[in-house]
């Protein structure tokens, strides 16, 4: 006779009807069931295939049932004790990439960036070959480096878009955004392959590339032999025979022409700023600018050497414009028209109209009815038809904002500015301000020109 006590145990013991049992449970459906029941049979027998495989196949198909329901951390659960069993099935490191990728995407959206980056970046190391898992991961670190950027933290984010395009080299944001800040680097090869793979990988024209490509080809030209020097937040490029002993000259107005546009918008700059003196024919040849233009921004701050050699009053005027002009273009890049970013450059000059010149001019032209629309002045001034009064240009720009100023107070201007970084246009923001639509605000104005300066 067998003991109780043995026959108890040899009984409770994993046998083959005990895998006939799993499989059973298993082809219901009943996975709940059949998985405790194959966890013991290759317990006892652990070098069985059949038992390890059908083990396998039951957690994957409950995993994908909870997957399915959006239970995604039983789903994990199920799939890491499968990859426990067999770390070498190819089929589990796809499963386990997807979920972390749909977990990460669950992050993303929740807004855990940094997260979602970390299991994007497990997933594809579990899953190399799954491309739209690489597609979303690249256009995640293209986010992060679009953020390190409205920090000013160029070199972060040149690792983002890199990464970006480790993952997917198809990228043309990744692309165009490493060309851009190569370019403002003065990294003139590396800004050009970039921005040509860009070219090469869209399926239509992107605006304003070929105009880049153009620009960065004639600045390399013109640059070539310049030497650069670095002080505060500033970089200064200029020839050799150029005397480096002027920018210092004008260090002192470019920091207190930094500090009063951070005053005006409440705001503090982070952007280190580019200043290009040219010499001769350099500054027509590299910026295009008009003939008219003492000074240009389009990225950089572009001087003629001679401006630094002007009457101190009249180079802090240029300088305390173009600084203007690069610090609105850091708070709310390509949000504000033309005719406001003039007409902020202009306040920020800090030189109060003269009654006999532009504010004369100005009532000139509205008496005659030949004002120019707000909505006209859109586009950069240099772009406007030659036929166009540049100078009426400037001057309506200088009136909207003094009106603004003076009527709702400087803060409205930093208001406008924090409606503008938020994605506002301009017809919302001067509503937001003024209460009024654009062609109504232009009238308000000019009521108010006429007003101060025509009794």
């Amino acid at each position: 006779m067998i003991p109780l006590l043995l026959s108890a145990m040899l009984l409770s013991a994993p046998s083959a009807s005990t895998l006939e049992t799993a499989r059973g449970y298993a082809a219901v459906q009943n996975f709940d069931s059949a998985i405790p029941l194959f966890e013991a049979y290759i317990a006892d027998f652990p070098e069985t295939v059949e038992g390890r495989e059908l083990l396998v196949s039951s957690l994957r198909l409950r995993a994908g049932r909870a997957f399915t329901a959006g239970n995604i951390t039983s789903a994990i659960r199920d799939i890491t004790r499968a990859m426990q069993v067999e770390p070498n099935l190819e089929i589990l490191k796809k499963d386990f990439a997807v979920l972390n990728a749909v977990t990460g995407q669950k992050l993303l959206e929740s807004g855990d960036t940094e997260g979602a980056r970390d299991l994007f970046k497990k997933a594809i190391t579990f899953d190399s070959t799954n491309l739209s898992i690489r597609r979303i991961a690249s256009n995640l670190e293209v986010k992060v480096g679009d953020a390190y950027m409205s920090e000013n933290r160029p070199m972060n984010a040149i690792f983002a878009y890199r990464s970006a395009l480790e993952n997917d080299s198809t990228n043309i944001q990744a692309h165009l955004a490493l060309g851009q800040i190569y370019y403002s680097r003065e990294e003139f090869e590396l800004a050009k392959h970039h921005l040509r793979s860009a070219r090469e990988l869209s399926s239509s024209a992107i605006r304003g590339l070929d105009e880049l490509m153009l620009k960065i080809e004639k600045e390399e030209s013109v640059s070539k032999n310049y030497q650069t020097i670095e002080a505060s937040n500033f970089v200064v490029r200029f020839e050799g025979a150029w005397k480096p002993e002027l920018f210092y000259q004008a260090l002192p107005i470019l920091e207190e022409a930094r500090e009063r546009a951070g005053r005006l918008f409440e705001r503090t700059s982070r952007k280190q700023i580019t200043i290009i003196i040219y010499s001769g024919d350099g500054y027509q040849r590299s910026s295009e600018a008009p003939d008219w233009s003492a000074g240009i921004y389009d990225g950089k701050i572009r001087l003629r050497e001679g401006e630094l050699l002007r009457d101190p009053r009249y180079l802090t005027k240029i300088i305390r414009h173009e600084v203007a002009h690069a610090m609105i273009e850091e708070l709310a890049p390509e949000k504000i028209p033309a005719w406001l970013h003039e007409g902020f450059s202009r306040y920020l000059e800090g030189e109060r109209w003269d009654p006999l010149t532009d504010a004369s001019y100005l009532v000139n032209a509205i008496k005659d009815r030949r004002t120019i629309l707000f909505s006209d002045l859109a586009k950069p001034f240099a772009s406007l038809p030659g036929n166009t009064d540049i100078r009426l240009a400037y001057v309506e720009a200088g009136a909207a904002v003094k009106f603004l100023a003076e009527n709702f107070g400087e803060h409205s201007l930093a208001d406008m500015m924090t409606l503008f970084s938020a994605g506002r246009n301009t017809e919302q923001v001067i509503d937001s301000i003024t209460f009024c639509d654009l062609n109504l605000f232009q009238k308000r104005v000019e009521d108010w020109v006429i007003w101060e300066y025509a009794r």
